[in-house]
């Protein structure tokens, strides 16, 4: 079972992702959290000396990378109708910075509908209020507070573009976040025929 997580920076992901890994594991289900690549690539900018902003070319990487360690999880697991893999950070986010016409490029369009097709619950992360010192505290952030509301205004409009209808929106604390995710994953799971057919690796 794969769930993934999109949303604009500094809206708590990472934060609910966590809370429901850890609450998933000390349930007892085998349960494996791929974290976000975006991150790590700025990490490794950084160490390098390079603070530039981020291209179409730089997200395209940051995307495919995002989608292989999906993937490797995904089918790490497959085989085990109690696991599931939880994208803190879904490969699709990488769009919400790509330009409108990298939008059109058929092979990012392919991946992302594969992947949100794989994801068996996908969870929007709505927008939070943060103090501006919150972002000021992280060095692997490179947006702003203002900068992240701009890019949650361009989630729906992905959604729409890849004709993804079946988001579950996240809002509140970070506790009511993980709270709702969990309720999500244990309902879902109930219902969810156990058939390893059922399940689809993105292509």
């Amino acid at each position: 079972m794969l769930v993934t997580f999109v949303g604009a920076p500094l809206t708590g992901k990472s934060t609910t992702a966590a809370l429901l890994y850890s609450r998933l594991k000390l349930m007892g289900r085998p349960t494996e959290i791929v974290q976000e690549y975006a991150r790590e690539y700025i990490a490794l900018r950084h160490k390098a000396g390079d603070n530039r902003p981020l291209t179409d070319e730089d997200q395209v990487k940051i995307m495919t990378k995002q989608f292989e360690k999906e993937l490797l999880f995904f089918g790490s697991m497959k085989a085990n109708p109690l696991g599931l893999v939880i994208s803190e950070g879904s490969s699709v986010n990488a769009m919400l910075y790509m330009s409108k016409n990298l939008w059109s490029n058929p092979d990012i369009v392919s991946k992302a509908k594969a992947l949100l097709s794989a994801s068996e619950l996908v969870f929007w992360a709505a927008p939070i209020d943060l103090p501006e010192y919150v972002q000021a505290m992280d060095p692997n952030r490179v947006h702003t507070l203002e900068q992240s509301r701009d890019v949650a205004t361009r989630v729906q409009d992905l959604f729409q573009h890849l004709d993804f209808h079946r988001a579950i929106v996240l809002q509140g604390g970070a506790e009511k976040r993980a709270s709702k995710a969990l309720t999500a994953v244990l309902n879902y799971s109930a219902t969810r025929p156990n058939n390893e057919e059922q399940q689809q690796q993105p292509a």
